[in-house]
């Protein structure tokens, strides 16, 4: 508010502006004993909202002229004592003669004061004559600036507090989010170190059943020269005509027989979970010489 003005009882209450004997004169409401400015009665009148604006008691007029003039303030103002401000009689838009309040919201545009208070009601500043006139305390909520002030930081803390929390809450779950997820990584790292591990496993497997393929195309080959051997024999056998004949044919099919035998014998020792171990007749010493023969000249 304007200082040293409010306490100064030559100037109204609700415009702080000087009483004079003119359009400012002083009127009385008879139902309380406060006085006002004609203009702000007038002005109170216009909203039909007859309280007084200091106890907000209830009164009754027709005119501005019907209320009684407080003399005794036109008898101080005619005083010669020096007023306590030269602020009084001055409105805001005076900003020569007015010193801007340290907190305000501005300049009412209607009555020229400064916006020293805050209609909750209606969500909007007022000035001091808008508390009597427009936004009586009846029928509005008002609160001074600092009120008002206090409010919003009060309601801004509470929702910034609030906001807080709740962002706090949505940043543990996604820190228990990131160490799930955390565990299951080390999780599957741990699976692909272990497939990694199964892969050289199969990888060493394949190399080996690769060799062993590769002992089991020779066996087969010599295989193949083993059948062609005695199927020649055979033929020569059958197509003997004499028992010279007969009996060299024979002889050259012994050696392929045993030949064959040593082979089967090979490949049981070297596939037994393949070919079976099978019986062999009592052998000769010549027999018995002849297949180890056989067998350094098949390793050489």
């Amino acid at each position: 508010m304007m200082e040293n003005t409010k306490n100064d009882p030559r100037d109204c209450t609700v415009c702080f502006v000087r009483f004079n004997a003119g359009r400012r004169c002083p009127r009385i409401l008879v139902s309380c004993g406060h006085s006002f400015c004609s203009v702000c009665i007038n002005e109170i009148k216009k909203k039909n909202n007859l309280r007084c604006p200091y106890c907000s008691r209830q009164f009754n007029m027709t005119a501005v002229e019907d209320l009684p003039v407080n003399h005794a303030l036109l008898q101080l103002l005619e005083q010669k004592a020096p007023p306590p401000s030269s602020l009084g009689a001055a409105k805001v838009n005076d900003f020569s003669k007015v010193q801007s309040p340290k907190q305000h919201a501005g300049v009412c545009d209607e009555h020229g004061q400064y916006k020293l208070f805050h209609c909750a009601t209606c969500d909007m500043y007022i000035c001091h004559v808008c508390t009597v006139v427009d936004h009586p305390r009846t029928s509005c909520s008002v609160v001074s600036i600092k009120k008002a002030l206090e409010n919003i930081k009060a309601s801004e803390d509470k929702g910034i507090s609030s906001e807080i929390s709740c962002c706090g809450e949505v940043t543990q779950h996604l820190n228990n989010y990131s160490e799930q997820l955390d565990n299951k990584i080390k999780d599957q790292e741990c699976q692909i170190e272990e497939l990694l591990r199964q892969v050289e496993l199969h990888k060493l497997e394949k190399q080996q059943l690769g060799a062993e393929k590769v002992k089991v195309r020779a066996a087969l080959l010599e295989g193949e020269s083993k059948d062609e051997s005695l199927s020649t024999s055979q033929k020569c056998v059958a197509a003997s005509n004499s028992l010279q004949e007969a009996e060299a044919a024979a002889s050259q099919a012994k050696l392929h027989k045993q030949s064959a035998q040593a082979w089967r014998l090979q490949c049981s020792e070297r596939f037994p979970d393949v070919v079976p171990a099978l019986p062999q007749p009592q052998a000769t010493s010549h027999q018995r010489q002849y297949r180890r023969g056989v067998r350094q000249g098949y390793k050489r």
